[in-house]
């Protein structure tokens, strides 16, 4: 397989698919699919702001890449953690990327991302307690974070760049 990240911009003609992901890992109960499509699609379609989304494609067939996932630059992820402004989210990959390290492809995107923009630290939060993934991509536990609208406990970690 050959994997490149993509901009968001770059794709627009995904978005309605990359709002259906996000609505099916993240939507609101009983919110309608058109809803969060729209919602995606105001989120991003700003060139050059927050959030910065990047899609992670599979190129092996340079004339129909495969869709695998996606992962964003955001601004105050969490309310709660004001003083961490730059967050790694929508971190999302299809039912059938798992398990290729598609992910930690998209992660590594990201910090190098980050680093051209002269961040100093970028933030997360997981529901994996003992950071899964983004542990092994070097990002250090801060803490757990309760997080009142999921009614749970997250993982906020950094990774100092």
């Amino acid at each position: 397989m050959t994997w490149v990240m993509y901009s968001y911009q770059r794709h627009r003609d995904l978005w309605p698919l990359l709002g259906q992901w996000h609505h099916s890992a993240w939507g609101a109960p009983g919110q309608a699919l058109s809803d969060a499509q729209a919602k995606f699609k105001r989120r991003v379609e700003t060139p050059g702001s927050f959030p910065l989304g990047f899609i992670a494609m599979d190129d092996s067939n340079h004339h129909n890449p495969v869709p695998l996932g996606t992962i964003e630059l955001k601004l105050f992820e969490m309310p709660q953690r004001p003083d961490h402004r730059f967050w790694v989210g929508e971190v999302f990959v299809t039912p059938t990327a798992r398990g290729q390290n598609v992910a930690g492809f998209m992660v590594q995107h990201a910090i190098l991302t980050a680093r051209q923009l002269n961040l100093k630290t970028l933030t997360l939060q997981t529901d994996r307690m003992d950071g899964g993934l983004y542990a092994r991509e070097g990002f250090k536990p801060i803490g757990p974070q309760w997080v009142e609208a999921r009614q749970r406990h997250v993982l906020v970690m950094t990774y100092d760049l």
